[in-house]
C-alpha cells in the first residue's frame, strides 16, 4: 500500500506484521503525534463506504457499527452482521481524548482477539462503546483464506453481493470482483 499512500499524500508507518498488537500501537503512538478528533480502526481486509462518515453523531468518545457486510473473497458470498458490537472492529471509532486516557489500546504481543482487548481495556477506563445502526450496511469486512479469522457461514445472515456493492464505485466494484474466484455465479457480473 506504500505507492498508494504515497500518491495520496498519505502517511505511514513501516512496522514488522507481528505480533499484530505491537504493529498496531506502533501507528496509534504515530497517529498520536498528528492532530485528529477520532481514529477510526479499519483493518486490510475493510472498505468503509462514504455514508460512513455521516452515521455517528461524533459527540462520544467510542462507536462502534452494529450493521456490516462479510464477503468471502473466493466465492462471493455475503453475510449481514447486526449484533452486539465488540467482536468485530470495522468501523471503530475512538476520540483522541478515549486513546490518550490509555496511552495504548492493543497488547504488545497478541495477534488475535485485538477488537475484543481494546474493547474490554477501554470499557474499564469507562469509556464504553456505543453500538450504532444504519438501515444500509456502510462497511464491507472482505475475507478471504488469509484472513486470522475466515468468513463464517454461521455468522449473521445471508446477504445479497448486488446490494453490498451497492454505493461503492465502479473501481471498487471491479476490485472486489477481481477477488472472487471462478467458482462464483453469474450474478456478481451485474453487480
Amino acid at each position: 500500500m506504500v505507492p498508494l499512500c504515497k500518491k495520496y499524500g498519505i502517511d505511514y508507518v513501516m512496522h514488522k506484521n507481528y505480533p499484530l498488537g505491537e504493529k498496531k500501537n506502533a501507528g496509534l503512538r504515530r497517529a498520536l503525534e498528528k492532530g485528529f478528533d477520532y481514529l477510526i480502526d479499519i483493518g486490510s481486509d475493510d472498505l468503509l463506504k462514504n455514508e460512513y462518515l455521516n452515521l455517528y453523531p461524533w459527540t462520544d468518545d467510542v462507536y462502534g457499527l452494529r450493521d456490516f457486510v462479510m464477503l468471502n473473497s473466493e466465492t462471493g458470498d455475503c453475510r449481514i452482521v447486526n449484533e452486539r458490537v465488540g467482536r468485530y472492529g470495522v468501523g471503530r471509532a475512538i476520540s483522541r481524548r478515549a486513546v490518550e486516557s490509555l496511552g495504548t489500546l492493543w497488547n504488545e504481543k497478541q495477534a488475535r482477539g485485538l477488537d475484543n482487548y481494546s474493547e474490554m481495556r477501554l470499557a474499564a477506563c469507562g469509556f464504553l462503546m456505543k453500538p450504532v445502526s444504519s438501515k444500509v450496511p456502510v462497511a464491507i469486512d472482505i475475507k478471504g483464506p488469509e484472513n486470522l479469522w475466515p468468513f463464517n457461514y454461521l455468522d449473521g445472515q445471508k446477504y445479497e453481493l448486488y446490494s453490498a456493492l451497492r454505493g461503492l464505485s465502479e473501481q471498487e466494484k471491479t476490485a472486489i470482483r477481481c477477488l472472487v474466484s471462478n467458482k462464483t455465479s453469474g450474478h456478481l457480473i451485474g453487480a
